[in-house]
């Protein structure tokens, strides 16, 4: 090959290489239009919501405490000695716990023994009036006749005794008592050789209504018994909401409840009992309900369980109240709030996503609303159904 024709072929492949390079550059080369399309936000996606029908209940949420509607609490006195008689030389400083039977939070019956006290009983017995002294045969007296109704009550009935009247048959049914319990039946000195069953004062807790629940026990074994010993829980637990002020006329008597207790761990079924008036902590003197406590103000909301009595573990217990209202009469079609969209001339509509995305306007008439739901009513000749999607926004 002389000069010349090298010197084409050279020509001739440079060429080639510098077309080939400026086809490559150019596929990286973008208008400045290109360019801001590519870094753009993205086309919008539209967020829909189906169409319900439903009944319309609104919640409204506060908090409560459980405490006992009733107490009652019994403080040892000195015991007898341990087989039941009225020995002399017993003191206060005998007064130690020897054994306990029950415990916190325990529902406890009529002739339930809850503790020992120098290896004596205390028997719980239904009675209004705490015993104030001992009573033994031959003794009179309104004690004795609510002595006479516990033990019947308890299935000892106290045989031709007189009401009031402490006999041979009161003495026999105190006998089937301890018989029961497995104690030695108490007794003092009654003349000569002989003596009287009694009923002592230290070893009796009267107790107004059954099942009473244990609150608190004060002393373990061998230790001095506490002032008081022992605390029940009566007539059952009551629940009772502090309302904020500014939901007065939307929580009312009547209205369902949930109860949830975050240390169980568990919710219960209500129904609220009354809504009272205006409580002011700290304040007074103005017709006004007060307590001595501070806080804000509230309107106090009793509840009852929907069924049985509420859980005695609920004692003292600081719970979540949420109360329901029912807003529409009946099933009503509802949608989000957000999917509604009013005109300047007042007019509502929301937009229904059809198959392949196809939009549709429905104009509708808007009704009661609630936890951010509204119920709506379509226009006639429009179409709006439970199942239907309707835009309520877009990202």
């Amino acid at each position: 090959m002389n000069r010349r024709q090298r010197t084409l072929l050279w020509g001739a492949t440079l060429a080639a290489v510098l077309s080939t390079g400026g086809l490559g550059a150019s596929a990286w080369v973008r208008s400045p239009a290109e360019a801001a399309a590519d870094t753009g936000p993205p086309t919008p996606t539209v967020l829909t919501a189906r169409v319900v029908y439903q009944r319309l209940t609104s919640a409204t949420v506060f908090r409560g405490t459980f405490t006992a509607r009733g107490t009652v609490s019994f403080t040892p006195r000195a015991p007898l000695a341990p087989d039941g008689t009225a020995a002399s030389g017993n003191g206060a400083d005998t007064a130690v716990v020897t054994a306990v039977k029950a415990r916190t939070g325990q529902r406890v019956r009529a002739g339930k023994v809850l503790v020992e006290v120098g290896y004596r009983p205390v028997v719980a017995l239904p009675g209004r009036v705490p015993a104030l002294r001992d009573l033994a045969e031959g003794d009179t007296g309104p004690d004795v006749a609510e002595l006479q109704h516990a033990l019947g009550e308890s299935g000892y009935g106290h045989g031709t005794d007189r009401t009031g009247t402490f006999g041979s048959g009161t003495a026999a049914a105190v006998g089937r008592l301890y018989a029961a319990i497995g104690y030695p039946v108490p007794t003092r000195p009654s003349g000569g050789r002989k003596k009287a069953v009694m009923m002592p004062a230290s070893e009796v807790m009267f107790v107004p209504s059954f099942p009473a629940t244990v609150t608190r026990l004060d002393g373990g074994v061998g230790e001095k018994a506490g002032t008081p010993l022992i605390t029940l829980a009566t007539n059952g637990l009551r629940l009772r909401g502090r309302l904020d002020p500014a939901f007065e006329g939307v929580v009312k008597a009547g209205q369902s409840v949930k109860v949830f207790d975050e240390t169980l761990a568990t919710t219960y079924k209500g129904r609220i009992d009354t809504v009272g008036r205006l409580v002011t902590p700290g304040a007074g003197g103005d017709g006004r309900s007060a307590e001595s406590d501070a806080g804000a103000p509230y309107l106090p909301v009793d509840t009852s369980p929907a069924s049985g009595p509420w859980d005695v573990r609920l004692l003292g217990e600081d719970v979540r109240i949420t109360a329901y209202a029912q807003v529409s009469h009946g099933g009503v079609l509802a949608v989000p709030e957000g999917a509604l969209t009013t005109t300047a001339g007042g007019i509502a509509s929301v937009t229904v996503v059809g198959p392949g995305g196809r939009e549709r306007r429905v104009e509708v008439t808007p009704g009661a609303s609630a936890d951010g739901l509204v119920a709506v009513d379509p226009a006639a000749g429009q179409a709006l159904a439970a199942g239907d999607r309707v835009v309520v926004g877009e990202r």
